[in-house]
């Protein structure tokens, strides 16, 4: 049955909602989780990321634990949503919202995120949810259809994304949803395969990688 290796990108740089490089704390991230990943054997057919800095940045580290660069594709569907439209779109300020820290910002991300889940509507800048999963779900799909049995690959995105994939698989209304989002780490692995019953949820947010020698690598944004 063919395996995808869903992985979060390391941290990246917070002074703005706008898409940003990894710090010095994620680009270490994004090379551990290579590493863990090699270690527990993952050989992945290919990597493929959306088109985002950090994401590009984390999947070519990935790659290159693999030792395979030439691999990255890039898919535009495994991007974000633009946060700064998402909070604008339901009423929060987003510059309000990132200078009262980690905290409110992601309070703001939280309600905005739930409303656009409910809503069933789109704001400038978004597309209607139940689009926005089409989109993730249509890749996901692609992304399997180029696996043979028994193949993996490795997906690099962000936490919009990876909450459309996993809440599906678990039937999580918008609340679960939300929570889910809520709990991702950066490059935390998320495992899924098909079999005779579809697309199944084998782990969410694996980040055991994270504990290393050197002290801990855990972050959230």
């Amino acid at each position: 049955m063919p395996v995808v290796h869903l992985v979060r990108h390391g941290q990246a740089h917070t002074g703005s909602v706008a898409d940003e490089s990894l710090t010095q704390l994620g680009a270490r991230q994004a090379q551990v989780v290579g590493a863990a990943l090699r270690d527990q054997a993952v050989r992945p057919s290919f990597v493929v990321s959306g088109s985002l800095a950090r994401q590009v940045e984390t999947a070519e580290a990935v790659a290159a634990a693999a030792h395979d660069r030439e691999s990255v594709r890039q898919d535009v569907r495994w991007n974000e949503y633009d946060p700064t439209s998402l909070l604008l779109g339901f009423g929060r300020d987003p510059a309000a919202a990132v200078s009262g820290g980690a905290r409110t910002l992601q309070a703001g991300l939280d309600e905005a995120l739930g409303a656009w889940m409910s809503s069933g509507e789109a704001r400038p800048g978004l597309p209607r949810w139940p689009e926005f999963v089409a989109d993730v779900r249509a890749a996901l799909d692609d992304v399997l259809a180029d696996l043979g049995r028994g193949e993996t690959a490795v997906v690099v995105t962000s936490g919009g994304p990876l909450t459309t994939i996993a809440a599906g698989c678990l039937q999580a209304p918008p609340a679960g949803a939300v929570a889910l989002h809520r709990v991702l780490v950066n490059t935390g692995i998320t495992k899924v395969f098909t079999g005779s019953g579809g697309l199944h949820l084998s782990s969410f947010n694996a980040h055991g990688h994270l504990e290393t020698v050197e002290g801990s690598l855990l972050s959230y944004r």
